[in-house]
């Protein structure tokens, strides 16, 4: 080091010093020789002392080697020499006594699959006049591989001639491993992610796409070169954009996971029924964004749709069954009393149906019921429901109707199934009609049982008959 005197130094020193007072002996006084003497002890201790204090720093500097796990060394170009702290044998655990440090020997430490990017590296760094940083792999004497990180720097004279290089050698295995590590995990999550018909996605705080899987790109029809940094209304019609970016808005205003279903179009066409999450998620360690996930659930969506409306209708009619009018009625009923809205109930029972089972069987009896069913359906309104409630027992709820004209509805009714039905035994098939309107002080109960009353008078009076 410059900065202090040598071993060698100190030698030199001592024997011109000593060669000095021997020259001097015998010009001198003794006070002269004193003086000599004192001297000469004076800048021995000091050379001593820096000498000590020399060797002091290199144990530390050796023992701060030993903790960063960071080698030093230094290759004279002049005389071609290489020098390797005691570290760097320590990473390429390579015995000291039985290895000497060379370029090309240092060369034949690199894994053979990096000594050309390697050499390349210092090369080119000769020719730039510039420093280098170059992470390689070791192939040790057991068949090891480990991963150092070099840095480089080199000192040319006035010439542009390059004198010496000074580097230093960092084990980085451990964090390379764990690097590749979190790759490996990051390319297990990414062809799960993929591997997934759910649509995720995430957005930064401006609602601007950070990324998402493959199904999300299949959906918008689009590379993810093209969708990342773009937001909803680049990618979708406006209502489908304004509807996303509402439900990303209350997901970072009440900072909690918000759910909705939603239909939506394809590019192509084709319309699904998604269910979509949102939740906030840090991108960053100050920024909020949204990370989402949306389910195609169209065809359980259609299915609890065809359970329940199979729930509210009768199997063989296909009418509303008993369930559906008492959630009907109820809110009739509800309007009635709360807006005045008017509405009429009509209850039928054919006529003697015992009579065409015996007869003539239950399959002509079913026919008789599904043709029925089919009639006095076409002859209602879309605004209408009709109901069956019994085994030949039926309702009609006249919606926005008053008595008048419910009556003359089921006049009509009666008449049409006692002229249209006649074909099915070959003789007629009537029904007895009970008609009432609701007012404002019925229930569900009482407007039932009027009305039912009412069908029984028709019953008892001869039947094919309309009673109101």
């Amino acid at each position: 080091m410059k900065k202090y005197i040598s071993t060698i130094s100190i030698a030199i020193l001592t024997f011109i010093i000593l060669v000095a007072i021997s020259l001097v002996e015998y010009t001198l006084s003794n006070f002269g020789k004193i003086i000599f003497i004192t001297a000469f002890s004076i800048v021995t201790a000091y050379l001593f002392h820096l000498k000590t204090h020399m060797e002091q720093m290199l144990k530390k500097r050796i023992k701060a080697e030993k903790i960063s796990k960071v080698g030093f060394w230094s290759l004279d170009l002049t005389q071609n020499s290489l020098f390797w702290s005691d570290e760097i044998f320590d990473i390429f655990e390579i015995d000291s006594k039985k290895f000497k440090p060379s370029y090309e020997n240092f060369l034949h430490t690199v894994h053979p699959d990096d000594r050309n990017s390697v050499n390349d590296a210092y090369t080119r760094s000769l020719e730039n006049k510039e420093s280098y940083t170059i992470e390689h792999r070791l192939l040790l004497n057991d068949g090891r591989i480990k991963w150092v990180k070099e840095e480089c720097e080199t000192e040319f004279d006035t010439d542009g001639i390059p004198l010496v290089s000074i580097g230093t050698v960092t084990d980085i295995t451990k964090e390379v491993e764990y690097l590749h590590q979190i790759q490996k995990s990051e390319f297990t999550l990414n062809s799960i992610i993929n591997a997934t018909d759910d649509l995720l996605f995430f957005k930064d705080k401006d609602f601007n796409y950070l990324g998402c899987n493959e199904a999300f790109l299949k959906f918008v029809g689009k590379t993810k070169e093209d969708m990342i940094s773009h937001n909803d209304f680049e990618l979708f019609s406006e209502d489908m954009a304004s509807l996303f970016r509402e439900m990303d808005i209350t997901v970072l205003e009440k900072n909690e996971i918000c759910s909705n279903y939603e239909w939506i179009k394809y590019p192509n066409g084709e319309k699904k029924y998604l269910l979509t999450k949102k939740i906030p998620f840090h991108y960053t360690k100050e920024d909020v964004g949204i990370l989402g996930i949306s389910r195609d659930i169209t065809e359980l969506h259609l299915s609890q749709k065809k359970i329940k409306e199979q729930s509210y209708i009768d199997e063989l009619t296909k009418l509303h069954n008993r369930k559906s009018y008492n959630e009907h009625i109820e809110e009739l009923v509800s309007l009635k009393k709360r807006y005045g809205t008017p509405f009429s109930m009509v209850m039928y029972d054919i006529d003697n149906f015992k009579a065409v089972n015996d007869t003539y069987g239950h399959k002509v009896g079913d026919i008789v019921l599904t043709k029925m069913s089919e009639l006095i359906t076409s002859l209602l309104r879309e605004s209408d429901y009709i109901f069956r409630i019994g085994g030949e027992e039926f309702i009609i709820l006249l919606t926005e109707t008053n008595l008048e004209n419910a009556v003359a509805v089921a006049t009509k009714v009666c008449k049409s199934v006692e002229k249209n039905l006649i074909y099915i035994t070959n003789n007629p098939i009537t029904i007895s009609m009970g008609v009432s309107e609701v007012n404002e002080s019925d229930s569900e109960d009482t407007i039932f049982k009027r009305v039912d009353e009412l069908l029984y008078k028709s019953k008892n009076s001869g039947k094919n008959k309309v009673s109101y």
